[in-house]
């Protein structure tokens, strides 16, 4: 997917309305398909600094039926 201020991004859906997304892969970088079923510790994507930053970072989030929650419960 392609998302304003995230750029490129791998959403999971896991069902019950959780949906994690990882934003910033690198164009091209994403290894997993629409539809395609994914494991625990499976390479989703490769990271990449899309805009200036101070160092390798990986945004994530995690929503509940669409709006934004704590992700630290989810790690």
């Amino acid at each position: 997917d392609w998302r304003s201020g995230n750029r490129s991004t791998v959403v999971i859906d896991p069902g019950g309305g959780v949906r994690p997304l990882s934003g910033h892969m690198r164009q091209g970088g994403i290894t997993v398909r629409v539809g395609g079923r994914v494991s625990r510790g499976q390479t989703i994507a490769d990271s990449h600094a899309t805009v200036r930053v101070t160092g390798p970072h990986l945004p994530f989030e995690v929503r509940i039926d669409g709006k934004p929650v704590d992700p630290m419960p989810y790690l």
